[in-house]
This record gives structure tokens, sequence and C-alpha cells, in this order.
């Protein structure tokens, strides 16, 4: 028995576990691609926009086992912000092309895409 105050790791080590890789991919190194953070820039203004890697690799977890890597964080204000952004991603992505993220979306505060959060 160990003396008492002296770690015993080998009693939370899981046995025969390959640690993971918990990179963030490399396509963010540059953060927000320039284009896509500009027009953002322009439609709200720089304090509104989070578009640096940390800011990305930090809004890319929540409480659920998912890992997902946004391409830019826009932090709305007011229900005009909503609007332009919507308006934003649908004239530039796509109808169903974009997801959003908000706190108690479900259980865990995970995101889940506008096709199953919004009725239509």
């Amino acid at each position: 028995m160990a003396p008492l105050g002296s770690p015993d790791l080998s009693a939370i080590a899981p046995v025969g576990h390959t640690p993971q890789l918990d990179r963030a991919p490399d396509c963010l190194a540059d953060g927000t691609p320039e284009v896509l953070r500009d027009e953002l820039v322009a439609l709200l203004g720089p304090d509104r926009v989070l578009a640096r890697p940390i800011d990305l690799i930090r809004y890319a977890t929540d409480a659920s086992p998912y890992r997902l890597f946004p391409k830019v964080v826009v932090i709305a204000r007011d229900a005009d912000d909503v609007r332009k952004v919507l308006a934003f991603a649908r004239d530039r992505i796509g109808r169903d092309s974009r997801s959003r993220r908000r706190a108690g979306d479900c259980e865990r505060g995970r995101a889940r895409s506008c096709r199953t959060a919004t009725r239509r």
C-alpha cells in the first residue's frame, strides 16, 4: 500500500487505452476565411465577429460528446442582428447548410441544424 498522499495513477489510468489526438484541423490555422470575416464585420461590426483560431476552437465544444469547429462565431445582441445573419447565411451559403448554437437547444446544449430546430 502506498503512503497517504502519494499518487497512484494506476488506479485511474485506463488499461490498454491509446490516447486520442486532440488537435484542431490545419484549416483553422488562419482562423475564419478572410472574405467571410470581412463580410460579417461589415454587416455587424468587428466586436460581434469572432474569427481567430482560438475563438473557433473555444466554440467547438459544448456539453455534448461532439466537437464541431465553426467557420466563424457571431455574437448577436438583438433580434435585428439575428435577422441580418440569417439573411446573410441564406443568400451566401444556402438554406440547408447552416447551423446555429445557443444555450438550451437540447438537454446537453449541443447545436442543432436549422432544419430540425426551426418549424417551416
